[in-house]
């Protein structure tokens, strides 16, 4: 997705805002995990 849209438009802009996109992304999927593990650890000791 990320190299065929860097590859079509050629821009700068585009790759620095695909990679802060990427990190958000991955800042968001740490904090679920660790959502569902505290969420389970609840479950286990309920």
């Amino acid at each position: 997705m990320s190299m065929s849209l860097t590859k079509r438009v050629g821009n700068n802009t585009v790759v620095l805002k695909d990679k802060n996109c990427q990190k958000i992304a991955d800042r968001m999927y740490h904090l679920c995990q660790q959502t569902f593990h505290w969420a389970s650890l609840m479950a286990t000791h309920m």
